[in-house]
């Protein structure tokens, strides 16, 4: 069957086969929307579905029984710090619901004979929930990155020291 127009006789085959071309390129051209849609059906399902973490209050009650208890170790088992001060302390979720990562920062006063100093520390800790239960055991505790500060200067002195007046320096080691 053939239709005929003013430029020429056209058959209607071709006309089928570019409209099949032009279906085609419009069905191709939503293909990466939907790849797209079913991404985030997935994404959203796996969300709503993973283990939730532990709320606000759970982390702050978690972060100051933290301090308390690395506080009340730190002065029973080292007589000569005087002061433990926690600059930050925050605690993540992980994964598993039953354990928590701690992030810290602290610093300890210790007081000698010698010379006042300032030890500040930063490290990480993990709690594991005890099964069947609300307890949670400090299983990791790890300092990693730590620095003395020196209230009063100290002089070292050297083995073979010549001249040197004694009465004018700082306390020695």
């Amino acid at each position: 069957m053939k239709f005929q127009n003013q430029q020429g006789t056209l058959c209607l085959k071709g006309k089928k086969e570019i409209l099949k071309k032009m279906l085609k390129q419009q069905f191709l051209s939503y293909i990466p929307l939907a790849g797209l849609a079913l991404l985030l059906i997935l994404s959203w399902i796996y969300l709503n579905q993973s283990p939730k973490g532990l709320d606000e209050l759970a982390h702050s009650a978690l972060q100051e029984r933290f301090q308390s208890v690395v506080s009340d170790y730190v002065k029973k088992n080292y007589p000569s710090i005087h002061q433990i001060t926690f600059h930050k302390t925050w605690t993540e979720n992980t994964p598993d619901p039953n354990h928590i990562k701690i992030y810290f920062s602290y610093s300890l006063t210790i007081e000698d004979d010698k010379a006042d100093s300032e030890m500040v520390m930063d490290g990480t800790a993990a709690l594991n929930r005890k099964s069947g239960s609300n307890n949670w055991l400090l299983t990791d505790f790890k300092v990693t990155d730590s620095l003395v500060e020196f209230s009063k200067p100290l002089v070292i002195k050297a083995i073979s020291e010549e001249g040197a007046d004694p009465s004018d320096s700082p306390p020695e080691i």
